[in-house]
Formats: structure tokens, sequence, C-alpha cells
């Protein structure tokens, strides 16, 4: 047994023959370099100077730049200016503009042409007027029998005959005929359409005669539909006066028959 500490016992393995040195602990330990001598070879890559592994050493990856914990502050856009346009989403096709509706036509047969407010240049009378012209003309022919029937309340039958048969021919073939005859701006004027502010036209642009003014006023209009009118429970008569309110022209019928406008003076 070997008192002194510091020297190895014969078969200590740190002090074997074999030439391998281990530490303390047991373990290998690599042969130092002779003084001089070449250094030992390198260990394999991988591996450590003990033959233990290790990871072959290689540049550090690249560090990934700190997130902002808050993202900066966008500066507001001066007053009166707009705002810029958002850009679209990643991946989102922007909609097509809205175009208008395609026009449908309308069906053959249901479209209605706007009604006429003039002929041949003048504008077209209106239907109040109409009838207050003829309003007025039936009280000029009833103010021309008042004579008559005052000679009858004086006893003067004859002349209250002969003035009522005056009375008759003025109202029925004279009245219109002889005003409506006139020339220049008159012509076409009753007394009644010339106190309204109108009057009658052809619609061939020649101007009213005696005849037509005859035919239009006292064969057609009073013969026709007041008098035989008349015995049709008036319905003719009430007809012709109504029928300028849906006409497009503003055409009575007695209008239609003699082809004739009544129109603005």
């Amino acid at each position: 047994m070997n008192d002194d500490p510091s020297r190895p016992s014969p078969g200590d393995p740190l002090q074997s023959g074999d030439g391998d040195e281990r530490d303390p602990f047991g373990n290998p330990v690599a042969p130092r370099a002779p003084a001089g001598g070449d250094a030992p070879p390198a260990p394999a890559p991988g591996y450590g100077p003990a033959g233990d592994y290790a990871p072959p050493a290689g540049p550090p990856p690249p560090a990934s730049p700190p997130s902002p914990a808050h993202p900066p502050p966008v500066a507001a856009p001066p007053p009166g200016t707009a705002p810029p346009p958002s850009a679209p989403p990643s991946g989102h096709t922007p909609l097509p503009p809205a175009l208008p509706p395609p026009a449908v036509p309308a069906p053959p047969g249901l479209t209605h042409p706007a009604a006429p407010t003039t002929f041949a240049g003048h504008q077209l009378a209106s239907w109040g007027q109409r009838v207050g012209a003829s309003a007025i003309n039936a009280a000029l022919r009833l103010a021309a029998v008042i004579p008559a029937v005052v000679a009858f309340v004086a006893g003067s039958e004859v002349a209250a005959a002969l003035l009522l048969l005056a009375a008759f021919v003025w109202d029925y073939f004279l009245l219109a005929p002889l005003f409506m005859m006139r020339d220049g701006d008159r012509n076409g004027q009753s007394p009644g359409k010339q106190m309204v502010g109108i009057r009658v036209v052809r619609e061939d642009g020649q101007p009213i005669t005696f005849g037509s003014a005859l035919l239009r006023e006292v064969v057609v209009k009073m013969l026709l539909f007041e008098t035989v009118g008349s015995l049709i429970f008036l319905l003719p008569t009430a007809l012709n006066y109504l029928w300028p309110l849906w006409d497009e022209q503003d055409r009575a019928l007695h209008d239609m028959i003699v082809s004739t406008r009544v129109v603005q003076a």
C-alpha cells in the first residue's frame, strides 16, 4: 500500500501503462501534443475534442426585426381636402360601373302622341271659350225676340207676328253668317266669339264666306244638332257641345262635318 497520496498506486488507471490519460472522473483525456511535435489530428466535423458529438458552428440565423407594439400614427389630411380613396383588399376584383337599365320600347298600338295645341300656326281655343261664345250668341238671339213680346203684350198681334218672324230670320240666317263673313282679323267671328277672342278657320285655309258660315252655323249646328237632336232626348246636342273635351284637336262634331277649327284670334 502506498503511503504517499501523491504517488499513484500500482494498477491505477490514471497512470496505466497503456498511455491513456483519464480525468478524475474516469473519462479519457486527449493526449497532449508533444513539444516540438505535430499537433494531433483534428476531430471529424460534428464531434468535439473528446470524441463526443457537437453541432457544427455556422453563421447565426438572421434576427427578425422586432414588430412595433403600436403602429405609427397616420397624419390627418388638411381641412377642406377630400380623403384619399382606399385601396381595395388583396384579391378583390372591383365591380364594373352600374349601367342604366335598357329602354324597353312600348308595344305597338299603346303609344299616344301628344295632342296638338296649334293649328296652322294658331293656338287652339279652349272648351270654356267656346261655351262662353255660344252663351253670348244665345243671349243675343233671345234679345231679338223682346220687341215681338212687347208688341204682343201691347195688343198689336200683327206687329208682334212680324217682329217674331224678323227675329227668327235674324237669329237663324243672318246673325252668325253676316258677322263671320267679315274680312281681315274679324273673319270667322260671330259676336260671341269676338267678345271672347276666338274665331273659326277652315282646314283648307280659305276664309269664311256667307255660304260656309250658313252651312256650319245654321244647317249643321242649329238644324241638325239642336233641332233634330232635341227630338232624341237632346243626346246629339249634348255630344256636340261636349266632344271638344276629349278630342285631340278640340273639335266639336259640327267641326268634323264641315272641316273647321276654332282658334285664338
